[in-house]
């Protein structure tokens, strides 16, 4: 069967700690500058990375509906020749399947999108790594993590009310387009499929 590919309009930004300087000999050891990581953000921001994360949806407001409108078409076109590459790779099959990827694009400083990466194992657990000193630790009684963690500081995990925005109201359309799909079979023009839904047609 040939792909459908459906990209959601609302997603996580992360944005560097510190202000961005040109790479240079003095500046390239500045990871905060050059990293948008979480991790890396925390130590600059008092053990949060709340302050270096927003919505789409927010970042589209802060520069204008009408110059995101742009970005976001640019975004829409390299994703679907992205896309269009991989599709020939992949074996084709009978059955009926999907799943979500993560797309990381970086934004340059004239707006334009650059594709990192595709993201086959994309995160959507809610929550967020606090350092134990964080006055949320203490308001929620949060116990100190005892798993293993790509962070190894002493941290515990917080609620993320960006994670539930984003990746709630994601997986929830995924399943509501996903149930269309199969209830309609492949007669139904994606217009129709995604009638209500925050998905554009990749």
């Amino acid at each position: 069967m040939p792909w459908q590919s459906f990209l959601f309009q609302e997603g996580l930004v992360r944005i560097c700690a510190q202000p961005y300087a040109v790479p240079s000999r003095t500046t390239l050891h500045h990871a905060a500058v050059h990293l948008t990581n979480t991790a890396v953000s925390s130590l600059q921001a008092g053990g949060s990375s709340v302050c270096c994360t927003e919505t789409l949806a927010a970042l589209a407001s802060r520069l204008g509906l009408e110059v995101w409108a742009a970005t976001w078409q640019e975004v829409l076109r390299i994703l679907q020749q992205t896309l269009e590459l991989c599709e020939p790779l992949v074996a084709p099959s009978s059955y009926n399947c999907f799943q979500i990827l993560g797309a990381d694009v970086l934004l340059d400083d004239q707006l334009a999108p650059h594709l990192i990466e595709l993201n086959d194992l994309v995160s959507l657990k809610l929550g967020r790594m606090v350092l134990l000193d964080d006055p949320v630790v203490r308001e929620l009684a949060l116990e100190k993590c005892t798993a293993p963690c790509f962070d190894h500081r002493p941290h515990s995990h917080a609620p993320s009310e960006l994670d539930e925005i984003v990746k709630v109201p994601l997986v929830v359309g995924s399943l509501r387009l996903i149930q269309r799909m199969n209830s309609h079979g492949g007669d139904v023009p994606s217009h129709a499929l995604l009638d209500g839904l925050p998905f554009d047609v990749l």
